[in-house]
């Protein structure tokens, strides 16, 4: 009897110490959800919700929430159908609202037309490239860049069916120009007053391949060279018509006053040949055409001499052809 009044006493003692388990309100899910949605933590927000609306059907914040959970974890079908539910328990205007916000169709966007491409916005950037070029590394950079398939393709098209030059201009500084004179392309880089050649510029000419090129750098005025310049015209030799016994030139200097792209006054000739010889003539030349200074009379013809090389005493004769820039006079 004694073992059973013991045990009965310290089960009610047990009993007594024991605290009872008290599940969260519903209040309290709904703080501690809108506490996890500050913090990002989304997973968590979503049970707390979850777990209010097992507890209170009614409760609109919670559907709420758990729309916003699910949608913050890309989950939007799951957070449509929280809403379904959550609107059909409690017609809640704030649920309608978000529900009709998540299945309002997406507009499509009404797409930009491309605008054509005009001249300028496609020469414009070739421009540009080739100044920075010209500054940084000179001319032979820049003809290297109009050998380039970028250089073809944006001005053979263009250039091919008009005479009027694609300028491109920057204030006080180096601007640039496309210049079509028969089959070829011309580029000025240099100086520009209201779209006019003036100060000081190169004039390039690149040959189709990979040599060969012309380039005219001096004094321009009134659109054309007027001042001191110098013509380099380098000769690309696959072209030459080769005949045993006779040298030819591979690279040509003229230098000198022109006037209106003609030589004028005195012109320094320069000739480098194929064999490694060189000769220098000074002739006298008015409007590009050289004086004769004595006449030849030989085996096979009479020849007109317009200078005697300064080295070697070789004779030069232009055959009355003036001496001008490439591309800018006849």
């Amino acid at each position: 009897m004694k073992r059973i009044i013991i045990f009965a006493m310290v089960l009610c003692l047990f009993t007594a110490c024991a605290k009872p388990v008290v599940a969260p309100t519903a209040s309290e899910l709904l703080d501690l959800g809108e506490k996890y949605l500050l913090e990002l933590n989304y997973e968590q927000a979503l049970v707390q919700f979850l777990a209010v609306i097992e507890v209170e059907p009614m409760n609109a914040r919670a559907y709420i929430g758990a729309a916003e959970a699910y949608v913050a974890l890309g989950d939007k079908d799951s957070a449509i159908a929280v809403l379904e539910q959550g609107l059909e328990a409690t017609g809640d205007a704030a649920i309608a609202a978000m529900l009709s916000d998540l299945t309002k169709p997406t507009p499509t966007p009404t797409p930009i037309p491309t605008p054509e491409p005009t001249p300028e916005n496609r020469v414009n950037p070739l421009a540009i490239k080739l100044i920075e070029t010209y500054k940084v590394s000179g001319y032979e950079a820049v003809i290297a860049e109009m050998r380039s398939e970028e250089f073809a393709r944006v001005l053979s098209d263009l250039m091919s069916d008009t005479s009027t030059p694609f300028i491109f201009t920057q204030e006080n500084d180096i601007s640039c120009g496309f210049y079509s004179v028969g089959e070829a392309i011309y580029v000025y880089i240099g100086n520009y007053v209201d779209q006019i050649r003036s100060g000081e510029g190169a004039w390039l000419c690149a040959n189709t391949g990979d040599s060969g090129y012309y380039v005219f750098t001096g004094a321009w005025a009134d659109d054309m060279p007027n001042g001191y310049g110098e013509a380099i015209n380098d000769i690309d030799v696959s072209h030459i018509e080769r005949q045993e016994g006779y040298s030819y030139a591979i690279k040509a200097t003229e230098s000198g006053n022109f006037v209106n792209g003609l030589a004028s006054s005195s012109l320094n000739l320069k000739y480098v040949l194929d064999n490694g010889d060189t000769h220098n003539w000074n002739l006298s030349v008015t409007d590009g055409i050289a004086a004769i200074i004595e006449v030849l009379d030989t085996d096979e013809h009479w020849r007109n001499v317009e200078a005697r090389c300064t080295d070697c005493e070789a004779t030069y004769s232009s055959g009355g052809q003036p001496h001008g820039v490439n591309g800018l006079t006849s």
